[in-house]
């Protein structure tokens, strides 16, 4: 039940079709969902976007947010949350929206980039109208971060001396001593005690006059503080009494113990002063008409973002009341963006659409309305849950020999069972069960569908060729793992015998699993790092160590250790996994190709680095030596003819390179760069085809002379493009990207290393001197968050990086598809929604394959007969289930994992039958 709260009307001249990087199908699809998600709004409080990972959330959103500004007059802006990983990327995606979904002289503004910090959200609320943003967008953690900006806290002291009786001495004291006590980098040298003495005397709307008064090499064009700060602190009715208390004490006069008496008042003060804060920003006087939060399955369980959205009127457990959220009751709607609600589990799914009691109500009916709506799903949900966990459990006690005779599609409800069928037991629970399930879905997609709106692309098996097991080998099986060589099988032997010690130990049955047998399946360098290091691991949820080994384990476990290869790097590819990932690699990048690589543990991102660069290296000399008809162990004299060939064809004054220069503008580089981003371009050309990679690659076989260079740029790759017709391409793309995207994109290019080599480093994820080609890069949570997101403009260039490494940090989020069309699991993820995620970073709108026409290649290698095996197993059976058994929330121990591995897999058309259905419909 819903009841019309405020009327929204569909923006008519926002067009997503015109993004030339959306095609018109996707482009007629968005527009479609953002008029209904419009509409929605507008009948209650909010709705959830869980579109497929791909499809294009983000301007959807945009759209919305638009339609929803200008229906509001522009009043006061709608508010876009974003993740920390995804500050840079909205702001630049609202460019492009605006650029080529709007009408060019549509009035609306957004930030230029996204707030962080408590002080400057406030700030966006008391702007005038010339100067308002009318859609900001926001950090998750901007509201939750203490109050650091040193003008807010002075206004609060100011507030504490106002009307004080008992500190006039105090208030002509603190001048004096304000500079050092509010200690903030961002008070210059004009912060003086005479300033100080003038904002604390005069209200807050004129400190902006003030400030340009006093640092006139400071323009200061907006408020430096919320001017609603004084009625948030009187609406809270907050005890000013302690800071007063504090301001009282401050020292009258310079002794020998000043410095130490200043450092510890500014500590009380800023104490005193962030508990202040924690009870005035619920009382902030701010309104917005929408609240947009990306990725908003993070609220799911209570905590710092669950907290903002909080309701005085909700209660814990404890049936305690909770106090207010900061932004609770702040906005009239909310839209909530996430690629994976139904694995959340269905309570989770409940709690984030519990957050939408936060919004602002208008009355105490519409608020009973939607707790009875929410009531209704909640019912609905347990019913399909728990009909769902019922099917799903008969489901598991089917045998091969139960569904091996039957005949097609013999689950369908409502078909009646053979004879034969109906004397086996398990197969008419099975059938039932279904039948009831399909009851229940249907009832929960007409609770839900108001709510909920999600697309599934149902050309899955066109878009991804997927490459199970041994079949990451170019001749090997898709339906067994990778075999393990003699030369190295010792070490895995002993594991095993080490993981059924454990499980005979009972230590299986407990929460706790054979973690030292995931960390082999890895790597080598895995399972070392992972015994000493539990923190190598990037991400692998549920999965903890089984403790203290008894002595026999131990012993097992120690031994498996000393019979691996040594840490020498040209013993480590004997690892079964290693070598089919690095060989897998090579042959792609044979092909001109690019490979992206996720990978849970930090030593085995390394070590594939290393491998994949040593590979490298030695076939770029053997081919050198071959074209050039050298012994390749003359390693020096081979770099010198690459260094010599690169020095005559390229120099400043060559005939090649003025050629060259004079191609690339004919690629219309005039018509779509400024002369600094075509020379930034320019350079980035120069420097990728004086590599030894692209010389030995595609110039040498042309020869070492001026002339071998323009027959090199028209060798064509496996889907018949040339170098040129890739750099035109990419030229076209940064036409039609964004002013701001187009500089990221260049930018990036000044900054990639295209030298020979590169030495790791701390910031590079690796504290060895190893020399690594710059082809290969790593990307994990020791990588600076500049340096990845340089890492993923690049990679989605016709340059360097050719083979991008990643755990977790860039699963989510990000765009890596422009270029590549090759994802390699190393590490699989018990959780399939995570292996869905990091796909999804290739298999998106204007894909690298759509392009050539091809499917994107996902290779998920495991080991036969070991727990990779049984990983690969329990994840391609949780995601067949995913959909149904919401969340799947199973508690992986070995005993279940064991069950689960030896389960019947699941029809895909029956999956197909049992997912809910909440797509818009034209």
């Amino acid at each position: 039940m819903t009841t019309r709260r405020t009327h929204f009307s569909w923006d008519q001249e926002i067009n997503l079709g015109g993004s030339p990087l959306i095609p018109r199908s996707d482009a007629d699809r968005q527009m479609v969902t953002a008029q209904h998600l419009v509409s929605q709004l507008g009948e209650q409080p909010g709705v959830i976007l869980a579109d497929e990972v791909g499809l294009g959330k983000t301007f959807v959103a945009l759209a919305v947010a638009a339609s929803v500004a200008t229906s509001t007059q522009r009043r006061n802006p709608v508010i876009v949350m974003v993740p920390p990983a995804l500050t840079q990327k909205w702001p630049q995606e609202w460019k492009t929206f605006a650029e080529y979904c709007l009408p060019a002289n549509s009035k609306l503004r957004a930030t230029e980039h996204t707030i962080e910090r408590p002080a400057e959200f406030l700030r966006l609320f008391d702007d005038d109208a010339k100067r308002r943003k009318h859609i900001a967008f926001v950090s998750h953690g901007a509201l939750t971060r203490q109050l650091a900006d040193p003008y807010t806290k002075l206004a609060i002291i100011r507030s504490a001396y106002y009307r004080s009786k008992t500190l006039g001495a105090s208030r002509s004291r603190f001048p004096r001593w304000g500079r050092r006590l509010l200690n903030s980098n961002s008070l210059n040298k004009h912060f003086t005690p005479e300033l100080i003495e003038q904002l604390l005397v005069n209200p807050l709307d004129h400190w902006q006059e003030l400030l340009n008064f006093y640092m006139p090499d400071t323009a200061h064009d907006d408020d430096p503080v919320y001017l609603g700060l004084p009625h948030m602190i009187k609406e809270s009715g907050v005890d000013l009494g302690p800071l007063r208390g504090i301001l009282a004490g401050l020292p009258s006069k310079e002794t020998s113990t000043i410095n130490a008496r200043l450092i510890e008042a500014r500590r009380a003060l800023n104490d005193a002063i962030q508990e202040i804060w924690g009870v005035i920003i619920t009382h902030a006087p701010i309104s917005s008409p929408l609240l947009i939060m990306d990725e908003a399955h993070h609220a799911r369980h209570e905590g710092k973002i669950a907290g903002l959205f909080r309701s005085g009127s909700d209660y814990n457990d404890s049936h305690d009341r909770l106090d207010s959220g900061a932004l609770a009751g702040k906005f009239d709607h909310m839209l909530f963006l996430t690629a994976t609600p139904f694995q959340l589990g269905h309570r989770e799914l409940i709690n984030v659409l519990s957050r939408f009691n936060g919004v602002r109500w208008p009355n105490a009916s519409d608020r009973q309305n939607f707790a009875t709506s929410l009531q209704g799903i909640t019912v609905s949900l347990d019913r399909f849950q728990s009909s769902a966990s019922r099917t799903q459990k008969l489901w598991s006690r089917l045998t091969r020999s139960d569904v091996e005779s039957l005949p097609e599609n013999w689950w369908e409800p409502g078909r009646t069972l053979s004879a034969e069928m109906s004397d086996n037991s398990r197969i008419v629970a099975v059938h039932s069960s279904i039948t009831d399930l399909e009851h229940h879905m249907h009832k929960t997609e007409e609770q839900l569908r108001p709510w909920v709106v999600r697309h599934i692309r149902n050309d899955r098996s066109e878009r991804r060729n997927s490459r199970p097991g041994d079949s990451i080998r170019t001749d090997g099986d898709p339906n067994v793992g990778l075999a393990i060589d003699s030369e190295s099988i010792f070490p895995f032997l002993l594991a095993a015998r080490a993981r059924s010690l454990a499980t005979d130990n009972r230590l299986g049955t407990s929460q706790a699993r054979a973690f030292f047998a995931e960390g082999l399946a890895s790597s080598f360098e895995a399972y070392k790092d992972t015994r000493k290091n539990r923190e190598a691991l990037e991400n692998a949820p549920n999965s903890f160590e089984i403790g203290e080994p008894d002595p026999h384990l131990a012993w097992y476990l120690n031994w498996v250790e000393r019979t691996m290869p040594s840490h020498d790097p040209r013993t480590a590819s004997l690892h079964p996994k290693i070598r089919a990932t690095v060989e897998r690699t090579m042959d792609v990048w044979r092909q001109g190709e690019k490979v992206l690589i996720f990978c849970f543990y930090r030593e085995t991102g390394r070590t594939l680095r290393r491998e994949i660069s040593a590979a490298m290296e030695r076939e770029l000399y053997s081919t050198a030596a071959t074209s050039l008809r050298m012994n390749v162990r003359d390693t020096e004299a081979i770099s010198a003819r690459i260094n010599n060939t690169s020095e005559n064809i390229l120099t400043s004054d060559s005939a090649p390179r003025r050629q060259l220069e004079a191609k690339l503008n004919s690629m219309g580089l005039d018509a779509t760069l400024s002369d600094a981003e075509t020379a930034a371009f320019t350079g980035a050309v120069l420097r990728f085809l004086r590599t030894t990679s692209f010389l030995v690659r595609y110039v040498f076989p042309h020869g070492t002379g001026t002339g071998a260079l323009f027959p090199s740029l028209e060798e064509t790759d496996s889907h018949g493009r040339t170098v040129l017709s890739r750099l035109q391409a990419f030229v076209d793309r940064l036409a039609q990207l964004s002013d701001s995207q187009r500089a990221s994109a260049l930018e990036a290019l000044n900054h990639i290393q295209t030298g020979q080599y590169m030495t790791l480093d701390e910031a590079e994820g690796d504290t060895s001197t190893t020399m690594i080609l710059p082809n290969v890069r790593l990307a994990n949570g020791s990588v600076k968050k500049q340096t990845r997101n340089i890492l993923v403009s690049a990679f989605n260039m016709p340059f360097f990086p050719e083979v991008l490494i990643s755990s977790s940090v860039l699963s989510e989020g990000v765009d890596l598809h422009w270029e590549c069309r090759t994802i390699i699991h190393h590490d699989l993820d018990w959780n399939p929604s995570n292996l869905e995620q990091r796909t999804g970073r290739l298999d998106r709108i204007g894909s690298m394959a759509t392009a050539v026409g091809k499917p994107i290649d996902v290779y998920e290698p495991y080991t036969a007969g070991l727990q990779d095996e049984k990983t690969f197993k329990v994840v391609m059976d949780r995601a067949q289930w995913f959909n149904i058994v919401m969340g799947d929330s199973v508690e992986l121990n070995e005993q279940t994992i064991d069950g689960i591995a030896e389960r019947v897999p699941m029809p895909v058309a029956l999956q197909e039958l049992l997912s809910l259905n909440l797509a818009v419909s034209e």
